[in-house]
């Protein structure tokens, strides 16, 4: 399995073989603690968001050849043209927040480049690639609730299944979920699963 803590299993299970189109913001390498990777091998259609320069060549060598995966090297975040990104050099943690990046400098003496990429906020990521998911994937290091709060999930009439980093925001992400059909699945240090 791919994923960090057994989340896949989860995932897979409740698709139970059923194929669908995915949504992964925060997609890393693709393959490093992926919660998707699976389901693209076994032929989901997907769009995969990573904003890393120096993880997004891995993830183009992965799945950049499959023609049923859309790359976008992009930030999710609060405007359109570019942002701050702390880059932390193929570690898991590059991130747009600074407390974040302060958080992990201290706690795990993780070193940090500065540098600008393209960033696009949420409603025009769904506007130049639809609503129409079956699964979202939302991982991206210390601005997980922030963008989670922004998604339109009242207008993904065919989502069934989240799978967000939720940073201790459970009860508020539930919150958003349940009047919508949605249940927690399962839940651990990392990850909320939410599925209807």
């Amino acid at each position: 399995m791919y994923s960090q803590n057994d989340e896949e299993r989860h995932i897979l299970a409740h698709f139970d073989g059923r194929m669908g189109r995915l949504l992964d913001i925060g997609a890393y390498d693709g393959r490093t603690f992926s919660n998707t990777c699976r389901l693209i091998e076994l032929g989901w259609s997907a769009v995969l968001v990573e904003p890393s320069p120096s993880v997004f060549p891995r993830l183009a060598d992965l799945h950049g050849a499959n023609a049923q995966v859309t790359l976008v090297q992009a930030a999710v975040g609060e405007h359109n043209g570019f942002e701050r990104f702390f880059d932390s050099g193929g570690d898991a943690v590059s991130t747009l927040d600074p407390t974040h990046k302060q958080k992990w400098e201290q706690w795990a003496q993780v070193s940090f480049n500065e540098v600008q990429v393209p960033a696009v906020t949420v409603d025009d990521l769904f506007a130049a690639h639809g609503f129409d998911f079956d699964f979202i994937n939302l991982d991206v290091e210390g601005t997980n609730w922030r963008i989670f709060r922004q998604m339109r999930f009242d207008l993904m009439p065919m989502l069934k299944l989240v799978c967000v980093e939720h940073d201790g925001w459970i009860a508020g992400m539930l919150d958003q979920l349940r009047p919508l059909g949605f249940a927690r699945i399962a839940c651990n240090a990392e990850n909320l699963i939410a599925g209807r």
